[in-house]
């Protein structure tokens, strides 16, 4: 571990935008007046479908240039990083607020192209003063490929605002195009803005240009004005002529030894000074362009001549910052400078801080520089702190304090790929305003900012990381490892992966895809991953021949281990440090990597005992400053307890991975589904056993264990308290939180930040629980009783690390699933943005914390996000907490993450805990499960309650709400809506019947109905109260009965669908409102007819007034049916004549029964010319004669004298007439004599009336 404190650390977000509409593209390499070919918007695909090799992703994804501009504190959006892409020849722009103000986020990502590349350190951003702009420079070109170009790209406040790019945006009204005239011949080397009416260049030839333009004046015209030795250059003539000087080589092309590295204005904008690479400080005036001070950078005496002769000493081209002005606030008696100027020589990496004032002499003002550290040396020990001697500054700043007091620098070093940011607090002069002595605190007082938790190496380090290895009797297999691994959320992003796998594809020579059309390009990344990975890998088999899935499984994980190779390159190559600012009106540094940015905030008081765990073992602990160890440690026992996370930490960390792996999963296991019969030992028991700790620890190890113990005099010493006193310090007690402002919301960004300090907080707080957990079960069954302490309890300790535990896994879970969400209510399917579950539920609870007065940004977005994120009381809240989560997974259909988090659940249910279990089963398709649930919440939920604290989660409408707390028949109504929308029609019928157990019946609702009648009709002039509440309680029998038969309704659909008809026409029995009933009865008939079930239709007990309806549904079915096909026992539809006639002669109506088949005949003679008829005139078909004879046998029963029938005319042919027993008996006779005659040959050669003409 460093031997350099850490008391800040980066939080790193990747750059992103929301969705391609918010892609603003400004192309200004097009010079047509098409405004369509300056801007316009291109999906993410466009590039990623491209990305099939490292360098391709890097130009288009990886930044080689970036930093962060700050606007005024009244501006907003007032944060912009910018980077340079595609081989310097695109600047992409976006706002990187972390808190906005009045809703003032800018939702825009502007990408500006380029017809040149980009000069290095060519980008150069300025606010736009008295209008609302963001005025952005940037200088193009190459050497020796045409000239050098300025355009100023102005984005103005109303666009920076916007959600969506404007439909009628022209690019043209935002780009100017200018070319100095010095710009054909000499290259441009450092662009400062001193605002944005002003810019200062400086030329490779050592020549110093300021560019100027007046307010109304667009960025096509400036006016150039070159600064000399002796004053302003005329012309240009002064300005060319500088041969055979010392040149030192920078991108393919010679600077002059003497060319400007660093200019920088006066706070008065008099004077601007320069540092130019042969080590000389310049003050020019801008009024005369005179040099009005010069000297050496590091304020030595040194003759012109001798640099002249020995050629002095020249800095390389790719320095770094060299030179800041610093104007504090001071107070008026307190200095008598007027600003200071801060310098770093890399020649010998000393700092110098100058206090600058000026006088008034004969020849115009004069500048007195005066050293405020003369005789001192400021040189930080950078060697030491990135162990190598080889290193160069790339960057410095100095915040100022009041007074120059409670100041910091910060410094970027970079050794090779190494580059880290150190810290140091110091005040620059003492309270009488004298300068004060900073050389020993140089050498001891710096601090290390703590590297981005998503590197490689800290990725490699979690528990996560180390449980990918394939393990026999693991449950998960390494390919479902490793995509959570790859995919948790902020960790890899999908164009590395993309990348990797379309190189691992080429290396293992496979298809691009692993399908084919479109198909294949809709495949999810996670599929195509697995699909590459698995492709060539075979399941071989045992000497048994039985299959070897475990040797599958090993060759499986090796492909992950190829494959991640290649993503921790790509994804090492998104950490290169390129950038770095410092936002001095907030108080918040700000670190640019490649493809990330990262605001340095203060370390908790979590953070500063865990990263700084290690520190204490260093030797020389003494030279450590006692102002950082009381920051880190402020409490007397705060330094034992870093030392026991890192002895912890070493002891976990020579566990195998399998063990490791095995400790995770059991103890969360444990955690979060707590055992009654098992008692803390019986846990710990069981961790020792099945993690086989009796064999993980070697003897070289255990010694290595118990060395390091000794700066705590040995594990032997530690107490029950020690090891409470580290767990309660995990992040219980976060800082009081006031009511957010309107002012004071998360901006995107800060919303990314804070759920990416909430994952890597989470995750370290994992890391220690187990370390703790780990060595507290060495210590119980490893080491002798008389080893340990008598205050050591191993139960106690355990059972606080198994409450942490459980809230942590289920921190954990909330931060690292995903969800689409909306950008705003109503938004397309194209502006949906990804989120986490924990931001998507509970950013509305982030709130700024209440920190001290001089509190600055890095130290309150540490304290904010922390509150936020361990800021519920998960202990005492668990099943309100964990119920609300589900409720909110219900509501969003997500059925796959809320059966996952069912685990979470409390064992000893709350009603509407397992009420939701109940809908999650539903929506997971258990429905006997999800009925038992729905069974056991009914006791407690059809009681009176709080629906505004049962609906936690808004999972059910105002509509569902009403049906809870009023009674078991109410709940039991809106189960069965459930299983009615999703057409669970035995469900249905379940809690249907369940609703009516708890109604009153139909009688007893008639009953109350009749004697509130009668007690109406026997006082009518009963007092008005009495009428009144007569009034309410006939209304309200009058809904219920209503209620009633809505619910006998659905039952009967219920019975119905699942052809349980008997019970269905018990149903429609008890239905009181007619018109349902007989609906209702119809359908019945209907269905039973459709499903072949007219025998049950036939045994159902029809009775009463009810035998009238079927009788007449039956009827007008039946002449339907015969109106529409004679023949209706054919394949044509149902024979409801037939079943009428089965119906009414079961029923003893005879003359009925009589009178359908009668008319069955009357139809078919009519369509005597169809088929059918024809088909029944052959004497062997004996359909007319059965249909005789029963029409007979039916009119013979009704008695003597009483066989007769009204026959009605047919299709509007003929009257209404009485048909007689006889009569039929002779059409009888007739039909049989026809048949006779036909099959003796004699057939009718004219048909007539009656058929009676026969040859």
């Amino acid at each position: 571990m460093s031997r350099t404190p850490s008391l800040f650390q980066e939080t790193r977000v990747s750059p992103s935008t929301p969705s391609p509409s918010h892609i603003l593209h400004i192309n200004t390499t097009d010079k047509t007046p098409s405004t369509t070919s300056l801007t316009r918007k291109r999906a993410h695909s466009e590039i990623s479908s491209s990305l099939l090799d490292e360098d391709t992703y890097a130009r288009h994804h990886l930044a080689s240039s970036a930093s962060v501009f700050f606007r005024p504190a009244h501006r907003s959006p007032r944060s912009f990083l910018h980077r340079v892409l595609s081989d310097r020849r695109v600047l992409e722009i976006q706002c990187v607020d972390l808190i906005q103000k009045d809703k003032s986020d800018c939702w825009l990502t502007f990408r500006i192209e380029l017809p040149a590349p980009i000069v290095p350190g060519g980008v150069v951003l300025a606010d736009g003063g008295e209008k609302d702009a963001l005025e952005v420079f940037i200088v193009t070109g190459e050497e020796g490929k045409g000239r050098f170009e300025l355009f100023t790209v102005t984005l103005r406040g109303g666009l920076l605002v916007r959600e969506t790019v404007p439909l009628d945006f022209d690019g043209k009204s935002v780009v100017r195009r200018f070319v100095p005239s010095c710009f054909s011949f000499r290259r441009p080397y450092r662009v400062v803005a001193a605002s944005s009416l002003e810019l200062f260049v400086s030329l490779q030839d050592g020549g110093l240009m300021r560019l100027r333009r007046e307010a109304n004046d667009s960025g096509a015209n400036w006016n150039e004005t070159y600064f000399s030795e002796g004053g302003w250059s005329g012309t240009l003539k002064g300005m060319l002529s500088l041969r055979n000087r010392k040149t030192v080589d920078y991108n393919g092309a010679k600077v002059e030894a003497n060319a400007i590295a660093a200019i920088a204005p006066s706070p008065d904008g008099r004077f601007v000074w320069t540092v130019g690479l042969d080590h000389m400080l310049k003050a020019w005036d801008t009024k005369t362009g005179k040099v009005v001070a010069v000297g050496d950078l590091l304020n030595e005496v040194v003759d012109v001549d001798d640099r002249k002769r020995q050629g002095g000493y020249t800095m390389g081209a790719e320095q770094g910052t060299l030179l800041q002005i610093v104007a504090p606030t001071m107070d008026a008696d307190f200095a008598d400078a007027e600003y200071f100027l801060v310098v770093h020589s890399p020649r010998e990496h000393v700092f110098k801080f100058f206090g600058v004032t000026s006088e008034t002499t004969a020849d115009g003002v004069a500048l007195v520089l005066r050293d405020t550290m003369s005789g001192r040396r400021l040189i930080p020990p950078v060697d030491e702190m990135l162990d190598t001697n080889i290193w160069h500054l790339e960057q410095f700043y100095v915040q100022a304090g009041r007074n120059f007091q409670g100041s910091r620098i910060w410094l970027r070093a970079r050794s090779g790929p190494v580059c880290r940011t150190f810290t140091m607090a110091f005040d620059l002069l003492d309270d009488r305003g004298a300068a004060l002595d900073l050389e020993d605190a140089f050498q001891h007082d710096w601090s290390v900012v703590d590297s981005s938790s998503l590197s490689v190496d800290s990725l490699r380090d979690l528990p996560e990381f180390r449980g990918l290895e394939a393990a026999p009797e693991s449950s998960t297999t390494p390919s479902e490892k490793w995509l959570d691994f790859l995919f948790f959320p902020g960790r890899f992003s999908n164009a590395s992966l993309e990348t990797a796998l379309n190189i691992y594809r080429q290396g293992r020579k496979l298809p691009k895809t692993s399908g084919k059309g479109l198909k294949a390009a809709e495949e999810p990344l996670k599929e195509r991953i697995t699909s590459a990975v698995s492709s060539k890998i075979l399941l071989r088999r045992l000497p048994n021949e039985q299959p070897d899935y475990d040797g599958y499984q090993e060759d499986v994980h090796k492909e992950w281990n190829t494959f991640f190779t290649l993503v921790s390159h790509l994804h090492t190559r998104r950490h290169e440090s390129i950038g770095f600012a410092v936002d001095a009106e907030k108080g918040l540094a700000w670190t640019v990597c490649a493809d990330f940015v990262a605001p340095i905030r203060s370390s908790s008081k979590f953070e500063l005992l865990h990263n700084n765990a290690g520190l204490q073992a260093v030797e020389n602990e003494e030279q450590l400053d006692r102002e950082i160890m009381r920051q880190i440690w402020p409490a007397e026992d705060d330094p034992l307890r870093s030392r026991i996370m890192a002895v912890a930490q070493q002891f976990r960390r020579f566990m195998s991975p399998a063990a490791q792996e095995k400790l995770r999963i059991e103890s969360a296991t444990h955690a979060l589904t707590p055992n009654d019969e098992m008692t803390p030992a019986d846990g710990l028991q069981h961790l020792y056993d099945r993690c086989g700790f009796a064999n993980e620890i070697t003897d070289d190890e255990f010694e290595t264990i118990t060395t390091s113990a000794e700066c705590f005099n040995g594990l032997g010493t530690l107490t029950e308290d020690a090891f409470l006193s580290v767990l309660d310090d995990i992040l219980d007690k976060v800082g009081d939180a006031h009511k957010s402002l309107e002012s004071q919301m998360l901006g995107l960004y800060g919303k990314d930040v804070s759920i990416a300090i909430a994952q890597e907080t989470i995750l370290h707080v994992q890391g220690v629980l187990l370390d703790s957990l780990a060595l507290v079960i060495f210590m119980a069954f490893e080491l002798d009783e008389t080893e340990l302490s008598p205050e050591f309890s191993s139960t106690r300790v355990y059972e606080l690390i198994m409450l942490k535990l459980r809230e942590t896994e289920l921190r954990l879970w909330l931060v690292s699933h995903l969800r689409q969400e909306p950008m705003k209510s109503g938004a397309k399917e194209a502006d949906m943005i990804t989120m986490t579950i924990y931001e998507s539920i509970f950013i509305g609870d982030w709130k700024v914390c209440q920190g001290s007065a001089d509190s600055d940004l890095a130290e309150l977005l540490t304290s904010s996000s922390l509150n936020w994120t361990f800021g519920l009381p998960l202990t005492a809240q668990w099943t309100n907490i964990t119920t609300f989560v589900m409720a909110n997974l219900l509501k969003h259909k997500e059925a796959d993450l809320a059966a996952e988090f069912i685990h979470f659940m409390p064992e000893k249910d709350s009603a509407w805990s397992t009420y939701l279990k109940g809908r999650m089963y539903l929506t997971t398709g258990d429905y006997a499960l999800a009925s038992i649930h729905f069974e056991e919440a009914a006791s407690d939920l059809t009681q009176p309650t709080n629906t505004r604290l049962l609906n936690q989660g808004d999972l059910l409408t105002p509509d569902e709400l009403i049906f809870f707390g009023q009674g078991p028949s109410s709940y039991f109504q809106h189960i069965l809506s459930l299983f009615e929308k999703l057409k669970l029609h035995s469900h249905v019928a379940d809690f249907a019947t369940r609703a009516l157990q708890y109604m009153m019946s139909d009688a007893e609702l008639t009953r109350s109905l009749t004697a509130l009648d009668s007690r109406k009709k026997s006082a009518p002039d009963s007092p008005l109260p009495d009428q009144v509440r007569d009034a309410g309680s006939e209304l309200k029998l009058l809904r219920l009965q209503q209620t009633r038969d809505e619910i006998l309704g659905r039952l009967f659909n219920a019975l119905l669908q699942t052809g349980r008809f008997e019970a269905a026409y018990d149903t429609l029995t008890q239905v009181s409102n007619p018109i349902l009933q007989k609906s209702n009865l119809q359908s019945l008939i209907k269905d039973c007819v459709k499903r072949d079930a007219v025998p049950t239709l036939l045994d159902l007990p029809i009775s009463g007034d009810m035998v009238h309806e079927a009788d007449k549904i039956l009827h007008t079915l039946a002449r339907q049916a015969m109106a529409s096909s004679p023949l209706a026992s054919s394949s044509s539809g149902p024979a409801y004549h037939q079943i009428l006639f089965a119906f009414r002669t079961q029923h003893s109506d005879f003359r009925g029964a009589a009178s359908i088949l009668y008319e069955h005949l009357q139809r078919l003679r009519h369509n005597n010319g169809s088929k059918s008829w024809q088909k029944m005139q052959d004497p062997e078909d004996e359909t007319l004669v059965r249909v005789f004879v029963l029409v007979i046998s039916s009119l013979a029963c009704c008695g003597e004298g009483e066989g007769w029938l009204l026959a009605e005319p047919i299709e509007g042919e003929g009257k209404r007439r009485c048909v007689t027993l006889e009569e039929v008996r002779a059409e009888f006779g007739r039909e049989l004599d026809r048949r006779s005659e036909v099959q003796l040959g004699r057939f009718a050669l004219v048909g007539g009336e009656g058929e009676d003409g026969m040859f």
